[in-house]
């Protein structure tokens, strides 16, 4: 079993489609993994910013807390308005296929700890992380908690409340 740590190579940029990740296993070796950029809006970064200090507070959820931290620093942050509609984002609905397993899920992302319901993930799991900021058709990879490769793909969006001219007090679904 190998851990990981992650350390962002390059910063998002407007001209760069890709941030190249690199997975540093505790041995030594290395592996880079380019990533999609991802989106988030103002008001996500602020809730997710707070329940991240909650989390490294309180010491849950830390592996997914501190992959959470990282993907914060390498996304577009934009205004509500300009979030791409197929981007998921909080209290937003979609399908996702795990491309270790090809089993396809559909998900609403939240901002809750805790476990995962059937169709709900909490934006403080691998699988949350991961999704959150995708846009449809866009990959996101990485190592778990086990050292175990994984890769996720967002198929499509079914429901972004920002689409829906949901006032950000009336967001989930």
């Amino acid at each position: 079993m190998s851990v990981t740590r992650r350390r962002s190579l390059a910063r998002c940029g407007a001209a760069s489609p890709h941030v190249e990740m690199e997975l540093v296993p505790l041995t030594g070796e290395a592996t880079r993994v380019a990533n999609p950029d991802i989106w988030i809006t103002t008001d996500d970064q602020l809730v997710v910013a707070a329940l991240l200090e909650q989390a490294l507070q309180g010491g849950r959820h830390l592996s997914a807390a501190i992959w959470l931290t990282n993907e914060l620093s390498r996304a577009r942050i934009v205004p509500v308005a300009q979030v791409p509609p197929d981007c998921m984002t909080l209290y937003a609905s979609g399908r996702y296929v795990d491309l270790n397993t090809r089993a396809i899920r559909e998900a609403t992302l939240v901002p809750v700890a805790g476990r995962s319901l059937r169709g709900v993930v909490s934006v403080l799991s691998e699988n949350g992380a991961a999704l959150f900021g995708l846009r449809a058709g866009q990959t996101i990879r990485w190592r778990d908690t086990y050292g175990r490769a994984r890769a996720l793909e967002l198929v499509e969006l079914t429901h972004q409340p920002e689409r829906a001219n949901h006032s950000p007090n009336s967001r989930r679904p």
